[in-house]
């Protein structure tokens, strides 16, 4: 029977409540988007009207916000400083100067690195500190002495601090003061590299986030107070005063004026976001509406396109209205980490990838469920197709398979290639966000791929049924046509496609997979009416699949950038740098020329040391690749400032002694400005004598380029062809007198810039003092590449002398290979020192006529299994992190919904297996990875330690007076570098706590590292006695370890430390640590993953058995006697599903005598009450017909007819009550056979209520619950059911009725209430309502309800009454969900 439902009644149903709730909102919504488009736009109009009341409000808003947030910032620092001034313990060791006791109460505050403690006595000798030096001035100090309680705004090199002078005063007398303490807190880093080692953060960094504007801080003069600020700072800016805890102004902060631009720029800011979330709003009701139409269509291909369309819809609009971009304001869609032009803006940046990316997930889901639910229609219902139709369906069907795949390998080269992510990145396991989300993308395409391939696979093999079946080549196994057909396809692939996408081994391995997983669903599918696709097993068969070949995929696109790349840098080595780096200097040296803050900060003592750093890093050249060196002097060619990278290569002296003889000696030949000499009330007094003079020259010829040298009107370009480099040199002038009679000359800056290609080839790791750049392409590489320069066939340089050297015969070979091309580069594959190397050869441009033959390789390690191993390793731990934690989620979600946990047999016996096993290998990892981490420490620090013993032992043959010296001679510091740099190691030096001596002078130069030693090494090493202390630092996020060891004069006197830090190792430090964790977790996951699948199938081997025995025994149960267990064991559970079989073999016999006896006294208990039913009729027939024998026997002839007429009506009265009886056993005894089928309850319901609707003085009333699922039984006996109940229940009644009839689903049961307001039942007979023979009529046999309990009984329902004298009958009947019936049989 046909149970579908007329599709007037659908469509009449369609618009209901909800779906016109939802239409209304939609429609709110779009005239809300309408009334902010209008009102924003008016509000726009209108703002130069009260443009001054705006302005003024705002001002008046960010002023206390400035005001509010430094308040607190100071109220901070204040009472840290009012803990340690009045702490009675810091005070008492104050008052005894006992630094021990001092370091020890500091360390007690635990401070953070944003806090900076300095304590002195009245003598102003430090006695204890905590963090970065203040460089406080004597002035300051001398003034807290005096006991006076202040606050000051201070510049530190980059950084700015608010620092609180507190006076100290004995413990017992108040008035004495002992000392004073120094509290600060970071402000502001002005930091001018930005680089991924740096994170904003400060008082500054919440400003300008809270109010969203570039500011600055201008601290006062510490001595007069006064606020030197540029006339031209103020334009466009409002200049805050900052007041210190004196109320005195200690600063100002200059902020950009709010202006009436930024005003209508916000406005509209905010009105297109509201209308983003308003659009978003829209679509998801436009997307829950198409769904209602969705499911009226009936052809499932429809459908799938509509669904996309709709998809596709929704995905352009959020594009066009820039959700959720323009909500959300996040680096992710930002176009830097990645972009791509692909599908007018579906894949502009990582976010918008990651959305585009759900939407496909949400699509293959999709499909994946139509498929499955298209498939389990009955065959009688499918017609077998024409099959051509098949075949051309088929074909279409593998096409699109294989272009999904191709589609897959398109999008895949994208991300690798339009990214600017380090895919390969050795230093952590754990992924960085951005290389997180890409990697999630990666595993959301393929899982979605997989998804289709399967969807695909289920296709041709349910459309192809009927064509499989009749083939008898392969038995039952013919669908493995279909694996042949796409084998073959495949190698016709790989012999006319030449760039797939998907290399051919990892095609075939889809294809396997795919195929392996698409048959098994499909025939579950097809022949199981209840099976669910989207079960957890499902789902992890699919990750694994992902596990298996995303690797692999993503390491093959790695690695063909990487050829990209490396025959990038082979031109980018091999292409002339001079006219790039001659322009780069011109352009800087004139920027520099213009620049007042360098004419500023040259006067100012505190900011030399960083000056040199700072002009470095405003230029182009922190961008680059090249050696430089920057050297500030005075008039007097004294260095003020410098900053040089590698100072072994380029240094100070030697670029010095280049410039005086090439340009200063030579001056006269160049154009330039007179000295003047040096303010003698300047902080330099040492710059008094010698003021150099010299010539003035006319500026009458033009620029000019003699040989090596390149002269403008203020700059001067020099090449040093001996030591490869070019020599910038600028005056640095007084700008405002420049082309006057007042021309004032304060120094010279020089910049120097190597020039030889092997800039390129030798990569700093100097990434900290590098702008952060996202083309860096040795970024790109998976190994570091051996790069190479020959010269006639010699090696010139090398990374790599050894292997070098060993691959001369290459090189041969590539020289004959390209001597007749125009192409002079290719690449060689070739075995050195018993390893594998592919090696990119190019042949470098002669350069001005010069015949010499250039030449420079790149090598890469080929097929590096460790590195291989490393990367499918991580990408494992990766996948599996990701799938447990939405394994977490799920598990959540169903302990939320379901209330309560209970496991079943199976999932206890898998929980029991999996803590056996696999915990134990977790907790083995875990200490296995503290293991090595611990031991790795422990080597490190003696390495450090041998290093610094070997140093101690240089210093002690230099035989210097270090005993008395709180910092070195020239002479001497060059001495103690010259030894230091010997050991080529790290080393610094530190007499008491300042640096005297180091190997790395950009670091502190460039105030990355402190010139005072760290406080918790000083206490350690000078306190504590100990031998060798170390301790993890930062600069920003970039953590390295720092060793320390104490150093002792020639008489064994401590007047110092020694340290080794792993600022330039650190990275190679974390990429060995980060393989080994990653080899020892990867393998551990791949042993869990082993033993899960292992487990699983010992789980579902125990457990299945049992689950049979299970369902056998509620077959049982259900009255299916006739079962039998196959037995393919001889364990014990073997014997168990044996002895089940006995039993139900015994339990049929004994219910055939038992059905047997029952039927015999069933019967011979109706016969009886028959036979007493019957009686009872012939009774008044009897005597009926005497009655009308003696009647006419008298002769009483005129009451004869009467009497006759009355006998007759009688006798047919009687036969009728006969005629019911045996219509009614007759009804009670039949056996017909019983059809039970999935059957919609309502529909029957439905049916019944139609025949009764015509019954007068009756009122129906349904309320029926269209979503309860159908159940499992026979359609017509469950009609006669509720026809028997309606029945009784308009029987019931007296006069008028109402009848109401509820369905409704109720945790596990189905139920239908029918409730009427008739006479009710008595209490009393309840319990005999199901009796035969019972009735509450005066009619009938009262087998009416018992018929109606038989027939549920067999249907495994439950009905229940529930009744009230004079008030009505409730009838509850609960059944079993068809899907339940079906799965527990």
């Amino acid at each position: 029977m046909d149970n579908k439902k007329p599709v007037n009644r659908t469509r009449e149903k369609f618009f209901d409540r909800r779906l016109k709730t939802l239409t209304l909102i939609a429609f709110l919504i779009l005239v809300w988007i309408i009334v902010i488009h209008f009102f924003s736009g008016y509000i726009k109009l209108n703002v130069q009207q009260s443009w001054n009341e705006i302005s003024v409000e705002k001002d008046q808003q960010q002023s206390r916000v400035v005001s509010d947030l430094f308040n607190e910032y100071q109220s901070d620092v204040n009472n840290l400083s009012d803990k340690l001034t009045n702490n009675p313990d810091l005070r008492r060791q104050v008052q005894r100067s006992d630094p021990k006791k001092l370091f020890e109460e500091l360390f007690k505050f635990n401070l953070d690195n944003n806090y900076q403690v300095e304590i002195y006595n009245t003598w102003l000798e430090l006695l204890a500190f905590k963090g970065r030096r203040l460089e406080s001035d004597i002035y300051s100090m001398k003034q807290c002495v005096n006991g006076k309680k202040f606050s000051v705004l201070k510049e530190v090199g980059f950084y700015t601090y608010l620092i609180v002078y507190s006076p100290v005063y004995d413990v017992k007398d108040n008035s004495q003061i002992t000392g004073i303490i120094l509290t600060a807190k970071l402000l502001d880093i002005k930091y001018q590299i930005n680089n991924k080692f740096f994170r904003n953060t400060g008082f500054l960094n919440d400003i300008n986030k809270t109010l969203q504007v570039t500011s600055e801080i201008i601290p006062a003069n510490v001595i007069s107070g006064k606020i030197d600020i540029d006339s031209s700072s103020l334009n466009g800016n409002i200049a805050l005063e900052l007041k210190g805890i004196e109320n005195n102004n200690i600063g100002v902060l200059l902020l950009p004026r709010y202006s009436d631009v930024t005003h209508i720029l916000n406005i509209d800011t905010l009105a297109k976001k509201i209308n983003s979330l308003l659009v978003f709003g829209i679509t998801v009701i436009f997307f829950l509406i198409c769904l209602k139409f969705l499911s009226m269509v009936e052809s499932s291909l429809l459908k799938f396109g509509l669904f996309i369309i709709i998809l596709a819809i929704i995905r352009i609009i959020w594009i066009e209205f820039q959700f959720p971009s323009r909500t959300i304001s996040s680096e992710l869609f930002s176009p830097g980490f990645y972009a791509s032009s692909f599908g007018f803006g579906i894949a502009k940046s990582l976010g918008e990838l990651l959305i585009t990316t759900a939407f496909i997930l949400i699509i293959s889901l999709y499909g994946l469920n139509l498929i499955s639910n298209n498939g389990r229609r009955k065959k009688s219902r499918l017609n077998p197709e024409n099959i051509f139709i098949v075949h051309l369906k088929n074909f279409l069907l593998t096409v699109i398979f294989f272009e999904l795949i191709y589609a897959f390998g398109s999008v895949i080269q994208s991300i690798v290639f339009d990214s600017n992510l380090k895919f390969f990145d050795k230093t952590s396991i754990i992924p960085n966000t951005e290389l997180f989300i890409i990697q999630l993308i990666v595993l959301v395409l393929s899982f979605s791929l997989f998804v289709f391939l399967l969807s695909i696979i289920a296709l041709i093999i349910k459309i192809s049924a009927h064509e499989i079946s009749r083939m008898k080549l392969f038995g039952k196994f013919s669908f493995i046509i279909v694996l042949i057909i796409l084998l073959a396809y495949n190698q016709l692939i790989a012999l006319f496609a030449d760039d797939f996408k998907v290399e051919y081994v990892y095609r075939l391995i889809m294809i396997i997979l795919s195929f392996s997983f698409g048959v098994y669903l499909a025939r579950k599918i097809i022949l199981s009416k209840n099976y669910n696709v989207f079960s957890i097993k499902n789902f992890s068969i699919v990750i694994l699949f992902c596990i298996i070949t995303i690797p692999g995929i993503l390491l093959d696109k790695i690695t063909s950038q990487e050829t990209y790349f490396v025959e990038l840098i082979g031109r980018k080595i091999t292409e002339s740098n001079n006219d790039r780096i001659k322009f780069l200097l011109m352009t800087e040296l004139s920027n520099i020329s213009e620049n007042k803050k360098i004419e500023n900060d040259v006067k100012v003592k505190n900011k030399l040391s960083e000056l040199a750093f700072s002009v470095w890093s405003d230029s182009k050249f922190s961008e680059e690749n090249y050696n430089t060196a920057v050297i500030i002097l005075d008039t007097n060619k004294k260095i003020l400032s410098d900053f040089i990278f590698n100072s072994q290569i380029l240094n100070s002296d030697s670029v010095l002694k280049y410039s005086d003889e090439n340009f200063f000696k030579k001056k006269n030949s160049y154009k330039a400005v007179s000295d003047t000499a040096y303010d003698a009330d300047s902080l330099y007094s040492e710059m008094q004598d010698g003021s150099d003079e010299e010539e003035d020259v006319t500026d009458e010829s033009p620029a000019e380029e003699i040989d090596n040298i390149f002269v403008t009107d203020k700059i001067v370009i020099l090449k040093n062809e001996t030591d490869k480099y070019y020599l910038g040199i600028v005056p640095i002038e007084k700008i405002g007198l420049r082309y006057t009679s007042f021309e004032t000359n304060l120094g010279y800056l020089l910049f120097a810039v190597q020039y030889e290609s092997k800039n390129f080839l030798t990569q700093s790791t100097m990434q900290l003092f590098k702008n952060y750049s996202k083309d860096n392409l040795f970024d790109k590489l998976i190994s570091t590449p051996i790069i190479t320069e020959y010269i006639g066939g010699e090696v010139v340089s090398s990374t790599n002398q050894d292997l070098s050297k060993s691959n001369t015969l290459s090189l041969d070979a590539f020289r004959d290979a390209v001597r007749y091309k125009e192409d002079k580069s290719g690449w060689r594959y070739e075995i050195i020192n018993n390893e594998r190397y592919r090696t990119f050869y190019i042949v470098a441009p002669s350069e001005n006529g010069i015949s010499t033959e250039r030449i420079f390789s790149i090598s890469l390690k080929r097929n590096d299994f460790k590195l291989t191993t490393f990367f499918y390793l991580k990408y494992i731990l990766f996948i599996v992190s990701v799938y447990l934690f939405i394994l977490a989620i799920i598990s959540v979600l169903l302990l939320y919904k379901l209330k309560k946990f209970r496991l079943n047999f199976r999932e206890k016996l898998f929980a029991s297996f999996f803590i056996v096993s696999v915990i134990p290998i977790v907790l083995l990892a875990i200490y296995t990875r503290s293991f090595i981490k611990n031991k790795y420490d422990i080597n490190f620090q003696n390495e450090i330690i041998s290093d610094l013993n070997l140093v101690s032992q240089s210093f002690k043959t230099n035989q210097l007076s270090l005993s008395s010296l709180d910092s070195l001679s020239k002479e001497q510091n060059k001495i103690l570098t010259k030894s230091l740099n010997k050991t080529d190691k790290n080393f610094n030096l530190f007499i008491k706590t300042n640096l005297v001596s180091t190997t790395n002078d950009e670091l502190y130069k460039s105030d990355l590292l402190d010139m005072r030693v760290d406080a918790d090494a000083y206490y350690n090493i000078v306190y504590l006695r100990k031998d060798f202390f170390s301790k993890t630092e930062e600069i920003g996020v970039y953590s390295f370890i720092v060793g320390y060891k104490p150093f002792f004069d020639s008489r064994n006197n401590l007047i110092g430390l020694m340290s080794s830090q792993t600022v330039y190792k650190q990275n190679e430090i974390n990429e060995e640590l980060t393989e080994i964790l990653t080899f020892i977790f990867g393998i551990y996951f791949i042993v869990i993953i082993i033993l899960l699948v292992f487990v699983t199938f010992l789980t579902d081997r125990f457990s299945s058995p049992i689950l049979k025995l299970q369902n056998a025994t509620e077959r049982i149960s259900m009255g299916d006697s006739n079962v039998e267990l196959k037995i393919n064991r001889k364990d014990e559970i073997g014997n168990l599903l044996e002895s089940f079989n006995k039993m139900a073999k015994e339990l049929e016999s004994s219910k055939d005598k038992l059905k047997k006896a029952e039927r015999e006294a069933a019967w011979r208990d109706i016969a009886r009450r028959v036979a007493h039913e019957i009686k009872n009729p012939l009774t008044p027939m009897k005597l009926s017909i005497q009655h009308l024998f003696d009647v006419y026997n008298n002769g009483n002839q005129n009451n004869f007819p009467e009497v006759l007429k009355k006998t007759r009506n009688i006798i047919i009265n009687e036969i009728d009550k006969l005629n019911r009886i045996a219509t009614e056993f007759s009804n009670f005894a039949k056996l017909s056979g019983k059809n039970y089928e999935e059957t919609d309850l309502n529909d029957v319901i439905e049916e019944v209520v139609s025949l009764y609707r015509i019954a007068p003085d009756v009122e129906f009333k349904e309320s029926l619950d269209k979503n309860i699922g159908s159940i499992f039984a026979d359609r017509q006996e469950l009609n006669r059911v509720f026809q028997n109940l309606i029945k009784n229940s308009i029987q019931a009644f007296e006069g008028e009725g109402k009848i109401e009839i509820r369905t409704y689903r109720s945790e596990e049961h189905i139920v239908a209430e029918i409730t009427d307001n008739g006479s009710g039942i008595d209490t009393s007979i309840m319990k005999d309502l199901f009796e035969p023979n019972f009735s509450t009529k005066s009619t009938g046999m009262g087998l009416g309800l018992a018929i109606t309990k038989k027939t549920l009984d067999e249907m495994k329902a439950v009905i229940s009454f529930d009744s009230s004298l004079n008030k009505g009958t409730k009838v509850t009947i609960r059944f079993i969900p068809y899907n339940i019936k079906v799965n527990g049989s």
